[in-house]
């Protein structure tokens, strides 16, 4: 599950993002998870320009597919994927990476891909769901934690 300090509590009625025993599809990412929800107006403009503070971020409407624990595919969602080529890893807890352009570490909840280069929200982009699936797995297995892929269904810059 989620820490509550990496949650935007919104939609009210909405789940944890990371809980299998729900199977509402959607949720918005800005480094934090909404709640989940079946209903896409409940991540539109006017519900962000309430909950998320503007700035120089990006607002990531996805679908979940995937949630990975400690190594297993734990939950499939089961909704048609063979038009998306848009996934991430998303992890359920802030973890350090090193950033080589910043020759600094940051902590983060995203997964790049392996020789990212820089943290645009295209550097963690997979587009192959199985290549996608067993990073996420590898990574979940070593670093004991949730992983969850999702497909990015659109892009929102924030500013």
């Amino acid at each position: 599950m989620l820490e509550e300090k990496l949650k935007l509590n919104f939609p009210k009625y909405g789940r944890d993002v990371f809980d299998q025993n729900n199977d509402d599809k959607f949720f918005a990412y800005t480094g934090e998870f909404s709640n989940t929800t079946n209903d896409l107006d409940d991540l539109s403009i006017k519900q962000f320009e309430k909950y998320v503070p503007m700035g120089y971020k990006s607002i990531q409407i996805c679908k979940r597919t995937k949630l990975i624990i400690n190594g297993l595919v734990s939950k499939e969602w089961r909704h048609e994927l063979e038009h998306e080529n848009k996934f991430l890893l998303l992890v359920d807890r802030r973890y350090k990476l090193y950033v080589p352009n910043w020759k600094r570490e940051i902590e983060t909840t995203t997964i790049y891909k392996p020789n990212f280069i820089d943290l645009s929200a295209e550097s963690a982009i997979w587009q192959n769901i199985d290549e996608c699936t067993k990073y996420g797995v590898e990574f979940s297995k070593t670093d004991h934690c949730e992983v969850l892929i999702a497909s990015r269904v659109e892009l929102i810059n924030w500013h």
